[in-house]
């Protein structure tokens, strides 16, 4: 609590609520003072701030983006490449939605929120995780991977990259 800046008006009470958790199943969380909650996953304690869901939107053009806490820079570093050719008129810079599909590079389709489930992505960091889609499919979830629809291949053009940093 201390490392997030909590401590201050956190009492026994409180303190009690995170130890119940040891004997609770994963996805239970305690709210405490300050906007602070602790989440149970895969057997660990998560303590964070909760943050409000960006929900905005902005068309996939340019070199610079800001959503969910995050800014994401297009250019020629980056660790994910992708064919900015295969990117479709229409795509937006976003956070996740219900009903978006995500097929990895290489590998099978299925929803985005069993894709963060199976990566292990901790459950309070995944409504603000920045991503590229068109409509309710995610052609690159921003800091994680590509969809194998925007991949670089031997018909490959350009490469492009891109880059993702949590702003403070």
């Amino acid at each position: 609590l201390e490392l997030i800046g909590a401590r201050v008006d956190c009492e026994s009470v409180h303190i009690e609520s995170v130890k119940s958790l040891k004997d609770k199943k994963n996805g239970t969380r305690v709210c405490l003072p300050h906007n602070v909650e602790v989440e149970k996953s895969k057997g660990k304690l998560w303590f964070y701030r909760k943050e409000e869901k960006d929900m905005s939107e902005t068309p996939f053009v340019g070199e610079s983006f800001y959503v969910g806490g995050y800014e994401i820079k297009v250019g020629d570093t980056g660790r994910l490449k992708y064919d900015p050719d295969k990117i479709p008129d229409g795509a937006v810079v976003r956070t996740r939605r219900e009903g978006d599909r995500f097929k990895r590079f290489r590998g099978g389709e299925k929803s985005f929120g069993d894709y963060l489930t199976d990566i292990g992505c901790p459950p309070h960091k995944r409504d603000n995780i920045p991503v590229v889609a068109f409509g309710s499919e995610i052609l690159i979830a921003a800091g994680i991977e590509i969809s194998d629809r925007v991949a670089v291949d031997e018909s490959t053009k350009t490469i492009k990259r891109i880059d993702t940093k949590r702003r403070v």
